[in-house]
């Protein structure tokens, strides 16, 4: 986010309408506002209520709505004595999905009529203010619709060809938009004209890293940290939709990307690779089903490593980890929208209501409609369901939330990715019910303050104020994250090849019918 300055300019440079109604307009701000929340609202409580399909959810999310539904007097959590109906799932994401494509076109009408203004000679009467919030209106509307898919992606592969559809649409928007975001965030005079606004970057505006001006620096590293995430996100989202073995683990999609790509590993190899992580989960959890730990400080000490590692690991493949980014593009969304409404302009923007601002207030009754007719489905559902005495039918029990039970041999739990992570919660409850409060709390914490401090809005006076070492502090803020961010990617990735190279295709390893019963408990099982 660029620092707003004021400048000496010919008059020419100046519009006559400072504010476009059509843009920033009172009811465009609201229809957008509503709609938005709308969006946000339906996944939240869609997730709290367990009223999503049974794969989002993994034994942190358990944990985490458990403690929610706990804080509610006279509520218990939607698992206990009943399931879920599979008729409340899918009016669920029938709501979610109207919503999501109401914000994919509305940010694609808006990105259609940013490119009209920057290309068409509009840039001459338009004001930077009003290019900018048009811009960040249309990153909400992408971002939200992004989050939305996560909760849709079983839904929407049931008709492949208006997936694809939608698909291209949404990958077309964000493409057209990243250009006008980095343009929008090194705008230095929300109160010129575009074009003005323009000629301090001959036109086209570029993230430049050489600056030897820190603001300009830290917009570089900003504004690249967010193009960043938004490739990031959408390239998650695509993978979910088209290679379903993306969501089973980091490992699998590794394994399936380098196979496409060098032919390697092949089907026998990718089959020997499952045998042998299925062993090595049995055997972590046979260290704590046998014996009690030693009690060395090195022993406790590896063992809660291990733990932590296992909550971050849980932590990735949660829901909650798809709702913390959800905060987090709409806090950036949200703080760039303040940060040129309070900061921007040195003029006061009208949000008198004109004639202009009614058709978006009208189509803001299409969530109010769909919001009733959901209200109306779940309503019904529930008062079908107290009369039959039942909740949902047994061919639906494939859509329910799913429910922790943890057998007490670790091989009949074999092959559950959340396995460990039951066992520490067995055999250490307070550790891991305190560590995974912690970490959930720490990292969407993080997230959020990371959303903040790429808009600059904290240190968005300081050069105006010559304030040095607050703008410094922002640029080693924004280094860290970007660091940070560039780390963790990294390590991911490049960490589950070499796992992949190093762990499991390069070593022997043990097959099961050669475990110890004597270790296990019980007889050999049969590969087969």
């Amino acid at each position: 986010m660029a620092n707003i300055t004021s400048s000496d300019r010919d008059k020419s440079c100046y519009p006559q309408e400072f504010s476009d109604p059509d843009v920033t307009g009172i009811g465009v701000l609201i229809s957008f506002g509503i709609s938005n929340l709308f969006t946000i609202i339906a996944i939240l409580i869609a997730y709290i209520c367990r009223a999503l399909r049974r794969d989002r959810y993994n034994a942190l999310d358990d944990v985490l709505l458990g403690g929610i539904w706990r804080l509610i007097p006279g509520k218990r959590d939607p698992t206990h004595g009943h399931v879920i109906a599979r008729q409340r799932i899918d009016a669920f994401e029938t709501f979610i999905q109207a919503m999501a494509d109401q914000q994919l076109f509305t940010g694609m009408a808006l990105i259609v009529a940013i490119y009209i203004i920057r290309y068409t000679g509009f840039d001459a009467n338009i004001s930077a203010y009003s290019f900018v919030i048009a811009v960040n209106l249309a990153l909400l509307s992408c971002v939200i619709h992004l989050s939305a898919m996560t909760v849709l992606r079983t839904h929407l592969s049931k008709l492949k060809r208006l997936r694809d559809v939608r698909v291209f649409i949404m990958v077309a928007a964000i493409a057209l938009l990243i250009p006008q975001l980095v343009a929008s965030n090194l705008l230095t005079d929300p109160e010129v004209t575009l074009r003005c606004a323009l000629d301090d970057y001959d036109g086209s505006p570029l993230l430049i890293w050489y600056s030897s001006d820190v603001s300009a620096q830290t917009n570089f590293f900003a504004a690249l940290s967010i193009t960043g995430f938004l490739v990031f996100g959408y390239s998650r989202r695509l993978l979910e939709l088209y290679f379903p073995v993306f969501t089973a683990s980091t490992e699998d999609c590794a394994a399936e990307i380098l196979y496409r790509l060098t032919g390697w590993p092949d089907h026998e190899d990718r089959a020997r690779f499952k045998v042998v992580a299925l062993d090595d989960q049995v055997s972590i959890a046979s260290r704590f089903m046998i014996r009690d730990i030693d009690r060395t400080w090195f022993a406790v000490a590896a063992v809660l490593g291990r733990g932590l590692r296992e909550v971050l690991w849980q932590l990735m493949g949660s829901f909650f980890f798809e709702i913390t980014w959800l905060i987090f593009y709409t806090t950036y969304g949200m703080a760039n929208l303040l940060f040129y409404f309070e900061a921007g302009p040195s003029k006061k923007v009208s949000f008198v209501m004109s004639f202009g601002q009614i058709l978006p207030l009208v189509l803001l009754g299409l969530p109010f409609l769909s919001a009733f007719d959901l209200y109306l489905g779940l309503k019904k559902e529930k008062q079908l369901s107290a009369k039959n005495g039942i909740m949902q039918p047994a061919a639906h029990l494939n859509n329910v939330p799913r429910q922790v039970v943890v057998s007490p041999h670790p091989l009949k739990n074999a092959g559950d990715k959340d396995y460990i992570y039951k066992m520490y919660m067995d055999r250490h409850y307070k550790f891991t019910i305190i560590c995974t409060w912690v970490v959930v709390v720490g990292y969407a914490a993080l997230v959020f303050f990371g959303a903040v401090v790429f808009t600059g809005i904290l240190w968005m006076y300081a050069e105006a104020e010559d304030q040095t070492s607050l703008m410094m502090m922002g640029y080693w803020m924004t280094m860290l994250y970007f660091i940070v961010t560039i780390g963790s990617f990294l390590i991911t990735t490049l960490g589950a090849i070499s796992w992949i190279w190093t762990r499991r295709y390069r070593r022997s390893f043990t097959p099961h019918s050669e475990l110890d019963p004597d270790v296990y408990g019980y007889p050999h099982p049969e590969l087969d």
